[in-house]
Order: C-alpha cells, then structure tokens, then sequence
C-alpha cells in the first residue's frame, strides 16, 4: 500500500511503531479477537489507514478486490485521505470505493470505477449505521468519538468472534478498553519511554522523501521526550479555594444516591467551564455567537437551583451546596480572573520569541481569550504571531502544528489526559491559580502517565502473547514523576512524596466518586465540550413547562423526548417526509433528529474549507462585527422592547427576537434593513455607517445556510432518485452523501397527548425512558 505523492504513488516508510501497530491489527482481525488501542494524539490516519490494510489483506489472501470493511469515524477528513491511498500503483478507492451509509441503514456509494470488483469500506460518523451491515462485513474499525462504551459493547455482542473489531482511542481511561476486555479482547498501548525505541525506521526506505504511515520520526520522538511544567502561583488566587469547594461539592452530587445522570453531567460539564474560563464570566457571557446552546455562565447558578427544586432528600440538599459552591467559584472568577496571569505568560513568550499553542476548553473560550488579549493594553502589538489559541479538542485530535509547545489553562478533563502522556508537542504547561489547583493537576500528571505505563506492560507481556506477535520495546521501567516538573511559587521543584502517593485513578474524582462511571450512561457529547448543554438557552430552568412525551423505540433501550405540543419536528411516515407539529405524531411515525455532534463537526469541516478563501474571510469579519455592535447594545440602557418600538418599518413583532441579536443566538435579523434601522434605535452610529455592508454579509450568510439546509432536506428526501456522489459545493469537497450522518432516525413507538409540566431544562432531550 501507498500514499499519494503529487502526481504519483509513494511507497511508505514505515517507523518501528508503524510497524508494530499494523502487525498487531492485522494479527487482531486474522485471529478474530477485539483490540483496544491507545494511540498517540499525533496518530490521526490510524483508522482509515487499518481500514484499508484490512481491506487489502483481505483482498490478497482471496484473490479477489470485494471485501467489506466498516469504519466509524467523526474526521471527515478521514474520507479524503482513503481517497489518496494506493495499491501498487493505482488508488485504492478505484478498486473499492467507499460508502456512507444513511440514517435507513442503506449504502450509498461515492463515485464507481470501471475496475470496481464489489468491494466497499463503509465510512460512516456512527458506529450505530453499521449494526445493519455487521453480517457482510469482514472487519470493523471503530475511533472514538463515533461510538459510546454502551454501541461498543453492542457492536461486539453483535459481531462476537465472527467479525474481528479494532477500537482506536486517546484516552488512556476510556470505557471502551474495559468493554473490549469483557469479551475477550486485548489492549496495545505505548508510553513516552518507548517511543524513541520506535521512530526508528522499520526497513530501509526505497524511496527519498517517503513519508511514515501514522506518525513521523522526529514527532514520537518529540513526544517521548516532552515534559509536563504545572506553574503553581503562592499564595494563589481567590479563585483557588473556591474551585476546591466546587470540586468537592460536586463529588458529594455524584454521591447521592438519587442523583440525576443528566444532571450530573450537566454539573460536571458546569465544574470544567467555570474551572477552565480564561477571562471574566461576564466577558465569556458577552461573546455574540450563533449557538443557540452555547452556555452562558451567569444562568450557571439559577440552573443548579432549578435542579435542586425538582430533587428531593440528600440529593436536593447536595444540588443547594453545588449551586452556592458556583456562586462562590463565578464571584472569584470575576473578582481576581485566569487573565492577567495570561497576559504574563503570553507577554513573555513574545519577549522571547518562543512560539507556543495556547489550549482553551472551547471555541468560545478560545474567542473570548483571543479578544481580551488583543484588547488588553499590557499585551505586545502582533502578539498572535507568537502564540496561536486552539482548543484542547482540536490539540487532543493532533489538528496542531507539531513542534510547538502548549500550554492549558488550569486542569485537564481525564478524556483528554492523553496530552498528558503522549501530547502532540516538546512541552506541555498547566497554568494553575494556586496550590490546590496545582496539587489536582500534579497528581492527574502522574496518574496519567503511570496509566500509560500500566498499558503499555499490558500490551507487550499479556497483549502480544495472545495475538502472537513481538514488539518493538519492551516495558521499560520508569518514575512517572519523571517527565513533570512543577514550578511552585516561581521556584523549580520535582514532585513530592505527597503527591506520587496520593497520585492513582481516583485523582480525578473528587471524594473518589467514579464520576465518568456514573455519567457513562448519557456521555454521547465529550465532557470537554462546554459550549453545548441539553438547556435551551430562551428557556427558564427553574420552571415547569408543558410538553408531551414522545416514547421511541432504541436498540439501546427505550427513550423519551419531551417536546413542546406545537414544536416543528421532521417526520417520516411511509416515503414522505414532513414538517409537522409534535402533537401529530402517532405510533409508527419515524421522527428525524439532528445529531448535534455529526453536524457540529460537518460544520467544522465547512467552515476549514470556507476559511481559506479570502471572500469569506471578508464576510465572517462583518458578521463578527455585527455581533458584537448587537451584544454592545445591552449597555445603553433601553429594553428589549423600547429598541423595538424604536424600529420604524420593521416587520419584527416581539422583543424577543431583538434579544436574540444581542445575544448572539441567530445570525441576525431575517430583513437586512433591520440592520439600519436596529443602529437607528440604540444610537449607533459605527454600525449605521456600515449598515449597507453588514447587511450585505448578513444575506449572503444566510443563503449559505439555506443552501445547505437545501441540500441536507433533498438528499433525505430524495435519496433512491439522487446520484450518489452529488457534492454541497465542487469547491468545498464535501458530498452530500457526507451530510447524511448528520442525521437519526427514530420510530415513535407511542405518544402522551395529555400534557404535562416538566422541568424546563427536560424539554428537548433525549433520555432513557
């Protein structure tokens, strides 16, 4: 197998742990056992890359090019490099294309070639897709991220020993190592102390400038290397004391034996956001942004309350301490913010000239951290040359550029402790507010990387034995402290006896509360994904609203979505598919949802493919600045309502709509002469005089979101009549087939007609009925 090198085909050159992982693989899927493996966040290609060794394998050892393999991945960009891989010297895809498969279960192919001999490889953004395809398969490739420990375990029920399955993750603690061990299966793993055995190259290349298969020489080697620095400030922000408070609090929520899973990774998410918020929490809540989700830390407290009225017992009493620890940890956020330490450090870097990746939790933290230091005027002119800001997800999926060190701000989540151990960089530094904070992140450090180091023995002493191959280092014995140093009150220390003695698994649970066990249940979304929650933000969460229960049918059980008796849903009855109210649906009916974290990473993919153009540069500026002239109006003292009635003209008949604009919950006004006439009503005269422009990007912004809307709701539709490699745009690259794991079907099994009051923060979710 080859990868595509300009106009030709290049042979790899494969690194010892490139040959290590495919030997292991290849000996999993022959043997027919599960393999769970750990890999290096700069080893993004691994599961297209197995899936098409799979592939041709199976085609040799058969003589023919039909085999089918399933792969389950979020990266997109995962189908464009099976789309660059090539056998001998022709591509890969012309002798088996690839296929996504829809919301139905049905295949649909992207593009055929004259040598298509019948096989496939089928890459779909759900695990779940594949269930009906599991008996023509001859292996199955699963990332995380595309399936819950729950569809795993599904999966591998399903295909017991029959179909051999490979699950690829980063995080060192997931739940699905133990899923796979439950039936059977092993787990390979590396730590930083074997890498340098491993860049090595497996053979001599035959080709000059041929490159690894999954990760690059100097990068494992970057990465044994790299070293964890936790700056500790003395005596510590205000800030300190109440995230400890928070963090004990939301132990005792997770041990209450009442406790709502939803409700506990509500709490949990609400923890990381507060913990992690790089600025002040009325700033964070300022950022105009079109996420109608997106989570606004000054309704944190009045949620927690919400939660605690509709509790009872010990589980009431422990939401009212959590509610009052939030109260406390958002006072000392705004009272002494993550900022100004920032500041420092960023200045610093630039002073040095030293490149660095600053990790935030999200998108919008990232936008907030971004605009406060720009702002800021104690930081250097052009001080983003120096310092990039990218999300920990984004560093955790190996989307940063190598040889730059990172830096975190305060603790990471245990799902991204990966970047603890084998982070795609020299040097990884947590900035922590004081020695609390800076205790926890020491002892996560140690714990991680002794985690990695447990797997890796696991991998070459039990592991390799029973696939029966070798590897390529040996478990190496190392001090896990090794690698972090701790920089406590300006001064260079090793960790102590304290902290390597209380450092173990329970070092991210506070009270030693298996958290993540407890939220394993609803855990589809990442834990580090502050940005969305299962609260509508126009909604008051501490009250009842009414709704109906619509009771689905699941392979994971039976659900129920409370919806509103007037809410628009997409509904499927027979071949036709309407917008029809909640109220209609009946027992049969199959109700079409948006899969909130397919589309966020379609629209990721977008927005990559967009931002390289200097046109939409253009338009995303004016927009920006639309946003934040709207969030800016909410200083000038006048109602929702007065700027409305100040609106002469316009055809907007609720204040609520003006809210939104500030708020930053919709792109903008759907008349773009509103734009004008808004600036006329808040006295504005910056935005008046670019009223024409905005209004212009506006309007294009939306008909870029009705044509993709557009093509999302024909392809559904139309699906049997439609070619199968129709594209949203020839630019973008991306097919319409693609946009179909943004979608999930559900059979309405039955429907309460009789409304009921549910708490608000309820409507909306799907949960376990």
């Amino acid at each position: 197998m080859r990868g595509r090198g300009g106009s030709r085909p290049l042979p790899f050159a494969p690194t010892v742990l490139d040959a290590e992982l495919l030997r292991a693989a290849d000996a999993a899927m022959t043997a027919r056992i599960p393999l769970a493996v750990v890999v290096p966040a700069s080893v993004t290609a691994a599961p297209v890359v197995l899936a098409a060794s799979a592939a041709v394998a199976a085609a040799l050892h058969r003589g023919r090019l039909n085999p089918q393999i399933g792969v389950a991945s979020v990266r997109l960009a995962d189908r464009d490099l099976y789309d660059e891989l090539a056998f001998r010297t022709q591509r890969l895809v012309d002798f088996v294309p690839r296929a996504v498969v829809t919301a139905a279960g049905q295949p649909q192919v992207i593009g055929r070639s004259k040598l298509d001999a019948g096989g496939r490889v089928y890459l779909t953004g759900r695990v779940a897709r594949l269930l009906p395809l599991l008996e023509r398969l001859e292996g199955v490739i699963v990332a995380a991220g595309a399936a819950t420990a729950d569809e795993l375990a599904a999966v591998l029920q399903q295909t017991g020993r029959r179909i051999p399955v490979v699950y690829l993750t980063g995080d060192p603690y997931d739940a699905g190592l133990d899923v796979v061990r439950s039936v059977g299966g092993v787990v390979w793993a590396w730590d930083a102390a074997c890498l340098p055995a491993l860049a090595g190259p497996a053979a001599t290349p035959r080709t000059a400038g041929a490159g690894a298969v999954f990760a690059a020489a100097q990068q494992l080697q970057a990465t044994g290397a790299a070293v964890v620095d936790i700056v500790v400030p003395q005596p510590g922000t205000v800030l300190d004391p109440a995230l400890d408070t928070l963090w004990k609090a939301a132990g005792q929520l997770a041990g209450t034996a009442t406790a709502d899973p939803v409700g506990l990774r509500w709490a949990w998410q609400a923890f990381h956001a507060v913990a992690s918020i790089p600025v002040r929490p009325d700033v964070y809540d300022r950022l105009p942004g079109a996420n109608p989700y997106r989570m606004r830390l000054g309704t944190l407290v009045e949620i927690a309350r919400g939660y605690a009225e509709h509790a009872a017992g010990s589980s009431r009493d422990a939401w009212l301490r959590f509610a009052d620890a939030l109260t406390d940890a958002l006072r000392a956020a705004t009272e002494q913010p993550r900022t100004g330490q920032l500041i420092d450090w960023v200045t610093a870097r630039v002073e040095a000239g030293e490149r660095a990746i600053l990790l935030v939790r999200g998108a919008s933290a990232a936008a907030t951290v971004t605009a406060a230091l720009t702002e800021s005027p104690r930081t250097p002119l052009g001080w983003e040359q120096t310092v990039a800001v990218r999300t920990v997800t984004a560093a955790a999926r190996g989307m940063v550029g190598p040889g730059v060190p990172l830096a975190v701000v305060g603790t990471l989540p245990r799902s991204r402790s990966g970047l603890l151990t084998l982070p795609p960089a020299p040097a990884v530094l947590q900035l922590t507010c004081g020695p609390l904070e800076g205790r926890r992140a020491v002892r996560q450090a140690v714990a991680a990387r002794a985690r990695m180091a447990h797997l890796r023995t696991e991998a070459v002493t039990v592991s390799a034995a029973a696939l029966g191959v070798t590897s390529g280092c040996g478990p190496v014995e190392t001090d896990p402290a090794a690698a972090i140093r701790v920089v406590d009150g300006g001064v260079l220390r090793p960790v102590d006896a304290n902290e390597m003695a209380s450092a173990e698994d329970t070092a991210w649970d506070p009270f030693a509360v298996d958290v993540t066990g407890v939220l394993r249940a609803v855990m589809a979304a990442a834990e580090d994904d502050p940005d969305t929650l299962p609260v509508r933000e126009q909604t008051s969460t501490d009250s009842d609203v009414p709704a109906i229960a619509v009771h689905l049918d699941d392979p994971n059980g039976p659900r129920v979505l409370w919806l509103p008796a007037n809410e628009l849903v997409t509904r499927r009855r027979g071949p036709t598919l309407s917008r029809v109210a909640a109220k209609v649906l009946q027992s049969g009916d199959v109700l079409l949802l948006v899969d909130r974290a397919a589309r966020t990473y379609l629209r990721v993919a977008l927005t990559e493919k967009l931002s390289e153009r200097t046109e939409y540069a253009a338009l995303r500026m004016l927009v920006d600045f639309w946003h934040a002239r709207a969030a800016a109006a909410r200083d000038r003292g006048l109602t929702q309502q007065q700027i409305l009635d100040r609106m002469t003209g316009t055809t907007v008949t609720t204040a609520g709509a003006v809210g939104h604009w500030m708020r930053g919950t919709v792109d903008g006004p759907a008349d773009s002469a509103d734009v004008a006439r808004f600036a006329r009503a808040v006295n504005d005269d910056a935005l008046l005089a670019e009223a024409e422009r905005v209004a212009w990007a506006l309007r294009t912004l939306h008909i870029v979101h009705r044509k993709l809307g557009a093509w999302l709701a024909g392809q559904v539709e139309t699906a049997a009549s439609r070619a199968k490699d129709n594209v949203v745009d020839a630019d973008l690259g991306v097919h319409v087939a693609d946009l179909l794991d943004t979608i999930t079907e559900h059979p309405v099994a039955d429907v309460d007609p009789a409304e009921q009051l549910v708490p608000a923060h309820l409507v909306g979710v799907l949960a376990s009925a």
